[in-house]
């Protein structure tokens, strides 16, 4: 069906067979959100799992018809959800087989994440499934609201308390049961991971509460007054009022924290310390700027850098060079490839090392790398930062590393040429390319919401991804909200709180290339969205990289060090450092010498990221799910009006838009 050309769907023939033979009529039925269809038989949910007929056809109809677009309902600002409510929607949910989405579509467990995500979750499956079933407080469904009232239970603040546990055995959906602790457990590990990556700008709990003593500590009566008695009285009256303003002032601090949690929580953008890109650490203020903590590295573009694509960087001695893993080809010349190494350090390029005497004075050793414009302009391009994690937060990603299912993934085959016995493992939600025929857009077929342990297996991919950009936002400040603009504005399917596509890495190896990644400032209007972008038009955006675990290496060699070739700089890396680079950039791996590389020498790395092909194609289905059945235009017509975004808007046949009235 995807297959019909433009000159076939367009005739007037084809527009009067679509609406006689009831084939619309059937795609609108099958479309219809909230109709659950898919529920009805687990063949029927392996298909709608594989095809994502429910989004797969709105397309279609979008593309042979011209459906009338109407705005979102909006939220009754009356509506009112208590803690009641949320508990016996819980119990709904639980009661109702309908509603359970994850063994259609895995990624629906996350849909107690972030308050953003319970939004893209309620419009895509929740609130249809709700109305469909007479959930009785639907009318007026305001998520916002819903999300923010389940969050204060005591649920979700403390999974392990008693009634939290009886409420939990109590639900008949063991798998929701799960999703609920799982969200809890998620949601406690990122707030302690915030806390730890910048804990040591700030004094401990212990010292504060010994500061705190110090500073109300009453004072020791005078033995020589006269007057003891009344000194006494006074005393005693003078410490019972600093113990109510001590405890009016815990009162309002406790309100106060309470308040940073639940905007923190509901928020993806905002950036709960705000002053991280101009702190000064008590350690190191005093230091030149080279020798604190935080460091900041100009860099400088290399004119030679796109004439290094394909390039193969190393160090190793010629007859140590590792050769290519199989014979390839250029895609153009249809030549026999012969790789060309190029020695990064006669190349001019530029080490960042790691410095013990940083890490041990300040608990942390952060580089972040710009590059200044001909105007003036300052652009952040990425950073390093070693010693990233404690060693017990290391160890669980290591673990969920290690519990990865090597499934390769199709790379282009100038890269797959160096793999060797290395492999890639990706996760998350993606558009195929080649694979069965079919194939969509949506989670890779390694997520399975069948049992508890799939769920499980999803949460500890969502946990990589979620610590890795809590890191990475120390090196890049905006990295979580780039991540999250990208994500809300194409609908990108998630994993964990953001829409990202994640790949697992083992002696992985890559000769100079660039990355179709996609950045905050891609982002395009509404109106553009879906249409394609021009060359050259996409900026990128920079995402975080770490390596776990890299053993049986010659630093002498610089093997497995990580290129940023456009900006001239090796980035030295060790167990335990993550780095963040803009994948639109020239980069790659300083590839092992051969001897090193038979040792069994080890590198296991982990890299979360939005691929252009992927976001392009979620913009593609957030437009068609945007439709609704209220007058098809067969496209024999020349304009017709629409409803939209509360404008009245005439289009044309030249897709031009043009605001009537408000």
């Amino acid at each position: 069906m995807r297959k019909l050309r433009p000159k076939i769907w367009r005739t007037p023939e084809f527009q009067t067979a679509l609406e006689e033979s009831g084939l619309l009529d059937m795609m609108y039925k099958i479309s219809k959100p909230g109709n659950l269809l898919e529920t009805t038989h687990p063949d029927v949910e392996q298909s709608f799992r594989f095809h994502n007929w429910k989004r797969s056809y709105p397309l279609l109809i979008c593309r042979w018809t011209r459906p009338t677009i109407t705005a979102k309902p909006k939220a009754d600002p009356n509506y009112k959800f208590g803690p009641g409510d949320a508990l016996d929607l819980l119990v709904f949910i639980s009661s109702h087989r309908e509603m359970h989405p994850w063994v259609y579509d895995p990624m629906a467990v996350f849909f107690l994440l972030s308050r953003d995500s319970f939004v893209y979750n309620s419009e895509l499956w929740l609130a249809p499934a709700l109305e469909t079933l007479d959930y009785p407080r639907i009318q007026g469904w305001d998520p916002i609201k819903v999300y923010r009232t389940i969050m204060q239970l005591p649920l979700l603040m403390d999974a392990k308390s008693v009634s939290s546990i009886t409420f939990l055995a109590a639900l008949k959906d063991r798998k929701l049961a799960l999703v609920v602790s799982e969200t809890y457990a998620h949601r406690k590990l990122i707030q302690e991971v915030r806390q730890q990556v910048w804990r040591s700008d700030y004094p401990s709990d212990a010292e504060a509460s010994a500061e705190l003593a110090t500073a109300i500590a009453p004072d020791a009566p005078d033995t020589t007054s006269p007057s003891k008695t009344k000194a006494q009285k006074r005393h005693e009256k003078q410490k019972k009022r600093k113990h109510e303003e001590e405890k009016a002032r815990k009162e309002e601090e406790e309100k106060q924290r309470k308040e940073e949690i639940r905007v923190e929580a509901e928020s993806l953008g905002v950036d709960p310390r705000p002053e991280v890109l101009n702190y000064n650490c008590p350690n190191c203020k005093n230091e030149d700027a080279d020798d604190r903590c935080l460091r900041e590295i100009q860099v400088f573009e290399r004119p030679d850098a796109e004439s290094l694509i394909g390039v193969a960087l190393t160090c190793a001695p010629p007859e140590d060079r590792l050769k290519l893993s199989r014979p390839t080809t250029k895609t153009r010349t249809s030549k026999k490839y012969q790789v060309c190494y190029v020695n990064p350090e006669t190349k001019g390029f530029k080490w960042v090392k790691p410095r013990e005497q940083t890490q041990k004075r300040c608990g942390r050793d952060i580089n972040r790398f710009f590059y200044v414009h001909d105007n003036g302009e300052v652009e952040w391009l990425g950073g390093v930062r070693y010693k990233a994690m404690q060693q017990k937060l290391l160890d669980l990603l290591i673990d969920n590393h290690q519990r990865v299912k090597v499934c390769g993934v199709r790379c282009r085959e100038s890269m797959q040429a160096w793999s060797h016995e290395g492999s890639m493992t990706a996760t998350g939600t993606r558009q195929a390319q080649g694979g069965l025929q079919g194939d969509v857009y949506g989670p890779y077929t390694c997520h399975k919401g069948d049992t508890e342990d799939d769920i499980k297996a999803l949460f500890r991919h969502a946990t990589d991804a979620d610590v890795l950009v809590e890191i990475g936002t120390t090196i890049m400040p905006t990295m979580r909200s780039d991540i999250s603009a990208v994500t809300n504005s194409a609908a990108v399917g998630r994993l964990g709180r953001h829409g990202l596509t994640s790949f697992y890495c083992t002696n992985y190896i890559s000769a100079v290339h660039r990355d179709f990644d996609v950045g905050r400032r891609d982002i395009k209007p509404d109106d553009m969205k879906g249409k394609g972008r021009e060359k050259g038009e996409d900026l990128g955006g920079c995402y975080p990289c770490v390596q776990l675990v890299q053993t049986g290496t010659d630093k002498s060699l610089h093997e497995w060090d990580f290129a940023m070739v456009r900006w001239g700089i090796v980035i030295e890396t060790h167990s335990n450092t993550v780095w963040c680079f803009n994948g639109r950039h020239e980069h790659g791996s300083v590839i092992p010498s051969r001897s090193s590389y038979e040792a069994n020498t080890a590198s296991s790395d982990y890299h979360p990221t939005d691929r252009k092909l992927d976001v392009e194609r979620a913009e593609v289905f957030k437009q068609g799910e945007l439709w609704e059945k209220n007058d098809v235009r067969r496209w024999d017509q020349k304009c017709w009006f629409e409803l939209m975004d509360g404008a009245i808007r005439l289009r044309c046949t030249d897709h031009i838009w043009k605001t009537l009235s408000d």
